[in-house]
């Protein structure tokens, strides 16, 4: 459906839904650190993010919020499975590594949310996949309505192993 796009007009589509995304993050709570943390050879990370996750039991639990962002066209007529599992397990073993990455070496980026030593000590991470399903575009060339478009935040989408 979308293999007739250029290589730009996917990136710029992917662009305009990490920003949804990033905006939704942000009514959740989340503040984003870094978004398309790259390692050459390894993976990208969509967005990563910080939550003062609330517990249970009250307080809350520091965690770092790794962030897969998929987008999928929804037809009546097509057969699709679920946004978690358009992130196959290949791609979750290449965001777990740069993850690993970001983890080892993203101490800059923890830097400027001004946690304590003992904070960034307790911080938990989780892999979350944001899925945006987007209505066929209307007659005559007109765009999808924004309005119209579900999204779904799949937190915990999947472990490492």
């Amino acid at each position: 459906m979308l293999a007739h796009l250029s290589e730009y007009a996917m990136r710029t589509l992917g662009d305009h839904y990490e920003q949804l995304a990033q905006a939704f993050l942000r009514q959740q709570g989340l503040t984003v650190i870094t978004t398309n943390y790259t390692v050459h050879r390894t993976g990208e990370i969509d967005i990563i993010a910080y939550h003062d996750e609330p517990q249970k039991a009250g307080g809350v639990r520091p965690t770092l919020v790794f962030v897969e962002v998929k987008m999928r066209k929804i037809s009546p007529n097509a057969r699709y499975g679920q946004a978690v599992e358009t992130v196959t397990r290949a791609k979750q073993n290449k965001i777990i590594k740069t993850a690993e990455h970001f983890l080892a070496y993203g101490a800059e980026f923890l830097d400027r949310l001004g946690l304590t030593t003992s904070q960034k000590q307790a911080l938990a991470y989780r892999f979350d996949v944001i899925a945006f399903d987007v209505p066929p575009i209307g007659q005559a060339g007109q765009k999808s309505n924004e309005s119209q478009i579900k999204t779904h935040w799949l937190r915990n989408a999947f472990l490492v192993e």
